[in-house]
Parts: C-alpha cells; sequence; structure tokens
C-alpha cells in the first residue's frame, strides 16, 4: 500500500515512533544547517523538532493536537463538532465466512442515527478488502 511504498523508501531512522513532540521551532534567519549547500534568504526558514532542523515536517496526530497551532494560519482554531462520530474498518475479502460475504454488498446503509458506508478496495498487491465507515450521529454532550 502507498504508507508502506512510502515509508520504505526513506533512510533508516528518518520516521520516529513513540517520541513525544510538544512544539515545533523555527531555526535562526541567518544559521545554515550542516547540509544545506543552498544559500538562503532570511525570508525562511526550517522547522526544528527536537533540536534538530527539516526540510520537512509531517503532523499526523489528529484535530486536538497541541501541534495544529503550527499548521493553521489562525492558531486560536479549535476543531468544529459536526455532530457525528465514525467507526472505520476493513477486512480482507478472504478473511469474511462465505456466508457473510454473500451478504456483504457495496453502498450506503441508513438506520436511524447510523449512517454505513461500505467499498470493496483492491490493494495494489491484489488483495481485495472490504472498508467501511458507520457515522453515528451523537449530541456534541456526549
Amino acid at each position: 500500500d502507498l504508507w508502506a511504498f512510502l515509508y520504505d523508501s526513506l533512510p533508516p531512522g528518518t520516521v520516529q515512533f513513540g517520541t513525544t513532540i510538544t512544539e515545533i521551532g523555527h531555526e535562526e534567519e541567518n544559521s545554515q544547517p550542516e547540509n544545506d549547500v543552498s544559500s538562503k534568504s532570511s525570508e525562511t526558514s526550517l522547522p526544528v523538532v527536537l533540536g534538530k532542523s527539516y526540510d520537512l515536517v509531517i503532523v499526523a496526530n489528529g484535530g486536538f493536537s497541541s501541534l495544529r497551532r503550527y499548521v493553521l494560519e489562525d492558531q486560536d482554531v479549535e476543531p468544529t463538532y459536526a455532530g457525528y462520530i465514525v467507526w472505520r474498518g476493513s477486512i480482507p475479502v478472504k478473511k469474511l465466512p462465505p456466508s457473510l460475504e454473500a451478504q456483504v454488498e457495496e453502498g450506503v446503509y441508513k438506520d436511524g442515527i447510523y449512517d454505513t458506508i461500505v467499498l470493496k478496495m483492491a490493494k495494489d498487491n491484489g488483495e481485495d478488502l472490504w472498508t467501511f465507515g458507520t457515522f453515528i450521529a451523537t449530541p456534541e454532550e456526549e
């Protein structure tokens, strides 16, 4: 899949799992990282995480992330409750019992406060997955 392809193409140690990041800084305007041979203008700076500068930092830890303020122009923006929660999942088609597989069809299913979307997807290794998302209307107080 795409994630594995991208991850496998990176040098070892590029992605660090289980590391807590609480802020993203910027290198001094006139300093250059030791591996940067290009000249830089004072209008650009590289993000710094845990004392090391990078060309790119990807923040992918949710809407309520403490790092959200670093990627939004309006740093006071908080996520707005949309009125629902969603549970997502997928299962390889070959792992479904034949009796259940015969009952699964692509589509949108509505039942009261529940809306479920079911899609059959092919992975790039040729394996088929059933993937779904169940949206549940939920008052914000819950």
